[in-house]
């Protein structure tokens, strides 16, 4: 398994990217991204969901994309704790791109990524975590999609 979907490889290796209005992430080329979502509203979880280098990025108006390589975990990493809270706290509610470098958590997340790329594997663990997915948002057609992908 992993399924291309453009440039993007789910649950394996590919391009990352995001989008900031932070004009400092100009200076982070060679800086690794840890791309943190959000599901749901009560309570809400986070995912560690993907984690890249930065080796573009351009701006459209106050709009900067940071891109590079990188990979999906498999699965994303539920995120959660009193430490992780703390992270939160420190990142600002995740509202926007935020260097994390000096955060003790970004050992945590350093450690998840590299345990989670696993860009072939089809096991138990990524198969629950897509049907839990697609039980939190049942009406988003990504999870949907994910959970098909699980089931192959």
């Amino acid at each position: 398994m992993p399924v291309e979907a453009g440039d993007y490889v789910v649950f394996g290796e590919g391009r990352g990217h995001t989008f900031t209005t932070q004009a400092f992430v100009e200076r982070h080329r060679g800086s690794t991204v840890f791309l943190i979502v959000g599901i749901g509203k009560d309570p809400r979880r986070y995912y560690l969901w993907d984690c890249f280098i930065i080796d573009t990025v351009t701006r459209d108006g106050d709009i900067f994309a940071a891109a590079g390589l990188g990979f999906m975990l498999n699965p994303p990493q539920h995120l959660a704790g009193e430490h992780f809270d703390e992270f939160k706290e420190q990142c600002g509610g995740f509202s926007t791109f935020t260097d994390v470098s000096q955060f003790p958590y970004t050992a945590t997340l350093r450690r998840l990524a590299s345990r989670f790329h696993r860009p072939h594997a089809n096991d138990e663990t990524t198969r629950q975590f897509c049907e839990d997915l697609a039980h939190l948002i049942p009406e988003d057609s990504d999870a949907q999609d994910l959970l098909q992908i699980c089931g192959d």
